[in-house]
């Protein structure tokens, strides 16, 4: 199973784990990762949590791409890494609904969503 792509690779995303149903992908703080007040941007959780997400969701071996998604902003990060740690929580014929959690490099929780993805083959 593929699990980077070139776009990951290009925003410094790196697979920490990849198993059966969970995956878990990290960011380093760097400058381009940022927002205008130095803190992690708002779609580098968005990013991370969808690519683990859809690395959990194709561990059965199926294609699919994000359908749909709902994140949570819990608390703003500046220094050191973040990690999205997903697990799939429901899969039928053509939808997989996968949770989730976000954390820094003190294991608080900042960021939690919900990613519907869709089976695409």
């Amino acid at each position: 199973m593929m699990m980077n792509n070139s776009f990951m690779d290009h925003n410094n995303i790196s697979v920490v784990e990849a198993g059966i149903d969970k995956a878990s992908v990290r960011v380093d703080y760097n400058a381009n990762a940022t927002n205008y007040y130095d803190y992690f941007h708002g779609g580098v959780y968005f990013t991370i949590s969808d690519s683990a997400a859809g690395i959990a969701a194709r561990s059965n071996g199926d294609k699919y791409v994000t359908l749909n998604a709902n994140i949570n902003f819990m608390k703003a990060v500046n220094s050191g890494y973040i990690i999205a740690n997903a697990k799939v929580v429901s899969r039928t014929n053509k939808i997989c609904v996968v949770e989730v959690e976000v954390v820094d490099d003190k294991e608080q929780v900042v960021n939690t969503g919900t990613y519907t993805m869709y089976k695409i083959k």
